[in-house]
C-alpha cells in the first residue's frame, strides 16, 4: 500500500534503468504497530522532509488514514505516523503497508 500511495507523488519519481522505467519509492525500514502505527522511512537522495510533508495529504487517504505526521529522525530517515479517521478507532489489523 505504501508503494502505490506514494507513486502519484513527488516522493516516487520515475527512474529509467536498462530493464525499463519504474518508480523510486522511499523504502520502509521499520513498522511500529503502536498505537499509533508509525513507519521509519529512508529518505531517497535529493529528497527532504518538506517533500514528505507536501506529499502526506495525498498519501494519507490512499492508505485509509485521515493524515500523516512526518518528523525527522536522524539524517536520511523520517518517522511517519498514521493518523486514523476520527470517526472510529485505529483498526485492529493495520493496513497492508508494503
Amino acid at each position: 500500500m505504501w508503494r502505490s500511495a506514494c507513486s502519484g507523488t513527488a516522493l516516487a519519481p520515475m527512474v529509467y534503468t536498462p530493464s525499463g522505467p519504474s518508480r523510486a519509492v522511499p523504502l520502509i525500514d521499520h513498522i511500529n504497530l503502536g498505537p499509533p502505527i508509525s513507519l521509519t522511512v529512508r529518505v531517497r537522495p535529493g529528497q527532504t522532509i518538506a517533500d514528505f510533508i507536501s506529499a502526506a495529504p495525498s498519501i494519507a487517504p490512499a492508505m485509509g488514514m485521515a493524515s500523516l505526521q512526518v518528523t525527522p529522525l536522524v539524517q536520511q530517515w523520517v518517522r511517519v505516523v498514521l493518523v486514523p479517521p476520527s470517526h472510529g478507532p485505529m483498526p485492529e489489523t493495520p493496513p497492508d503497508l508494503n
